[in-house]
């Protein structure tokens, strides 16, 4: 009796072996020989999943999106009707999920910026790769609804946030050892406060 195969499941089976290539080697080594090699296939298999290279690459950076996004909504979640302090730190951990300070988050990161390198040049990529782009204003914009700003101050806040969120990420994967995990929590933590320091918002997000 044939083994039924489940496409989904395959399909981000393949997917991770574009990311680990990436991660490795950048874009241009997720040839569909070598994901196939990656992934324990053959060439015919990944066409069999993926109606052309681009349609891959694509789908790589959509499960790797995805991926993130679910450990965003779990730091949410976790920070619901909490206050004080503790809604800080809680902040905080909701903001590093997208800075390279662990072996999981850095590889997302090389995996990023060699994406978005690649789009550059390869517009075909562009629509999927600006969810990446967006992520990190996304993720100000959720931090900042427990401040009480003004919408002026807000979109500051956020824009400067997003910048920051940006650049340690770009310090992140080219010089880690200049970013240890306390490093960028006290960047980020010094930010949040700055806003609250200059826009009397209160000591603390609600």
């Amino acid at each position: 009796m044939p083994k039924i195969v489940d496409a989904d499941q395959r399909r981000e089976h393949i997917a991770d072996a574009v990311l680990r290539l990436v991660a490795r080697q950048g874009v241009a080594a997720a040839s569909l020989r070598n994901v196939a090699e990656e992934a324990g296939l053959n060439v015919g298999s990944v066409r069999h999943y993926f109606t052309n290279h681009t349609e891959l690459l694509q789908v790589a950076v959509t499960v790797m999106a995805e991926r993130v996004e679910t450990r965003i909504t779990r730091r949410v979640a976790a920070h619901d009707g909490t206050m004080g302090e503790r809604a800080l730190e809680l902040l905080l951990d909701l903001v590093c999920e997208l800075l390279p300070l662990d072996e999981e988050r850095r590889a997302e990161a090389i995996i990023f910026l060699a994406f978005a390198e690649h789009a550059r040049t390869n517009p075909e990529l562009g629509d999927v790769t600006g969810s990446l782009f967006r992520g990190p204003r996304a993720l100000a914009e959720l931090a900042y609804e427990r401040f009480d700003l003004d919408p002026p101050e807000r979109e500051l806040a956020v824009a400067a946030l997003a910048a920051t969120i940006d650049g340690l990420t770009l310090l992140g994967v080219h010089r880690p050892e200049e970013l240890p995990p306390d490093r960028a929590r006290d960047v980020i933590r010094w930010q949040f406060l700055s806003v609250i320091r200059t826009s009397g918002a209160g000591s603390t997000p609600g």
